[in-house]
């Protein structure tokens, strides 16, 4: 079994099991308010940025985690597949080249 730590997959799982307790969630609003709400006072276009640099390197993290599986996977099954085949491998690769 592997020792690979794959939190970013294990977390979309996790966000998905309470996505679809939606009776509880709906409850849960009804009782904690949460924050207040404040207008947003920042530079919008910067904000944006941001936010397309952080789905960009969430994209590669889920890659990479994906990639780390599929590599132990075939170590585990003594498989001889090899990652160039694969056009997304090629496609995070280039990517991640500086």
């Amino acid at each position: 079994m592997s020792d690979n730590v794959v939190t970013l997959i294990g977390e979309a799982v996790f966000a998905r099991c309470l996505s679809a307790i939606k009776e509880e969630r709906v409850r849960a609003s009804k009782v904690i308010a949460g924050p207040p709400k404040e207008p947003f006072r920042g530079d919008k276009q910067l904000f944006i940025d941001d936010l397309e640099q952080a789905l960009y390197a969430s994209k590669i993290i889920s890659y990479t985690q994906g990639f780390m599986l599929m590599r132990e996977t075939a170590k585990e099954v003594k498989s001889n597949y090899t990652f160039s085949e694969n056009r997304y491998f090629n496609l995070i690769s280039g990517w991640l080249e500086p």
